[in-house]
């Protein structure tokens, strides 16, 4: 189902900061969920890897990863702008 929605999503350039949390689970997948974004993001995306699968980097060991991490991009960027669409 996720494969035959991301086929008929037509995304848009965006210029605002991106912050990408990603489970080490999905690492080989790098190619197919991963690199199309970079062609329409005109910043920097920046990088996160969380250990664990999608729906596990919620579970105990994985979440204090996620919770640092989030706690690290909040840190650097302490103002939240509105998103800048072309």
């Amino acid at each position: 189902a996720q494969i035959k929605a991301m086929a008929g999503y037509q995304p848009i350039t965006y210029s605002g900061q991106v912050f990408l949390l990603k489970s080490s689970g999905l690492a080989s997948w790098e190619r197919w969920f991963f690199r199309p974004w970079q062609k329409i993001i005109s910043s920097t995306i920046k990088q996160v890897q969380i250990p664990g699968l999608h729906g596990s980097i919620f579970e105990q060991g994985n979440v204090e990863a996620l919770s640092a991490a989030l706690r690290e991009l909040l840190s650097e960027d302490q103002r939240i702008e509105a998103p800048k669409l072309a």
